[in-house]
């Protein structure tokens, strides 16, 4: 997750066809690693978690093996 100077929480969703696009969400509260998003996330869709700072809107990425991501 990242946020701008507004304050706007926005992450990086991995669409179809493995490109990126940023997305705004409302996040609560943060507990250790743990964050509490309120709403802009649909149950399925995938974030990215590694790499954000060099990400860029339509930008193609590579998804880790199944095996190795977070659940």
């Amino acid at each position: 997750m990242i946020s701008d100077n507004a304050h706007n929480a926005t992450v990086w969703v991995v669409g179809d066809n493995n490109t990126v696009s940023p997305k705004q969400i409302e996040v609560s509260t943060m507990s250790g690693d743990r964050i509490t998003v309120l709403s802009g996330l649909e149950m399925g869709e995938r974030i990215v978690t590694v790499g954000v700072p060099f990400l860029i809107d339509g930008m193609e990425v590579s998804l880790m093996p199944e095996i190795d991501q977070a659940q």
